[in-house]
């Protein structure tokens, strides 16, 4: 449950860092925060898929 909570974490800091530095018209800042929020969402991927087990929905569909 920390890995989530840490890629969450990444992820909203990364997302508002994003908003807050093209407001500012820095675009080069902002390449740095949409990687380090990519990184956060895959983090929070990887903790739900495969360290708590869980399964997709689309693992359930049958064709």
């Amino acid at each position: 449950m920390v890995l989530f909570d840490i890629g969450a974490l990444l992820f909203l800091t990364g997302l508002f860092l994003v908003i807050y530095t093209l407001f500012k018209k820095a675009p080069g800042a902002a390449i740095l925060f949409v990687i380090m929020s990519l990184i956060g969402g895959i983090m929070m991927l990887i903790a739900h898929y495969l360290v708590m087990g869980n399964k997709s929905v689309f693992s359930n569909i049958m064709f």
